[in-house]
């Protein structure tokens, strides 16, 4: 159950779940919010294709190194 806590910039109560302030818009729980777009590694779907990216960009350099050490 959320607790009513007082924003540290407007004074406001506000819900202790709360992300924001609703009021003046301040970060309360920035520290357990995730960026958009992070990747969580613990993640199996996440972590496989984190993995198959890594494979085949150095499948691309392998492939420009043996392509310009070729000879015609």
């Amino acid at each position: 159950m959320a607790n009513l806590i007082s924003c540290p910039t407007c004074g406001k109560q506000i819900s202790s779940n709360a992300i924001s302030c609703p009021n003046c818009g301040e970060l309360i729980n920035a520290k357990m919010s995730k960026p958009a777009g992070a990747i969580n590694m613990k993640d199996p779907v996440h972590f496989v294709g984190v993995v198959i990216s890594v494979l085949v960009i150095l499948g691309v350099i392998a492939m420009f190194i043996a392509a310009a050490t070729s000879n015609y």
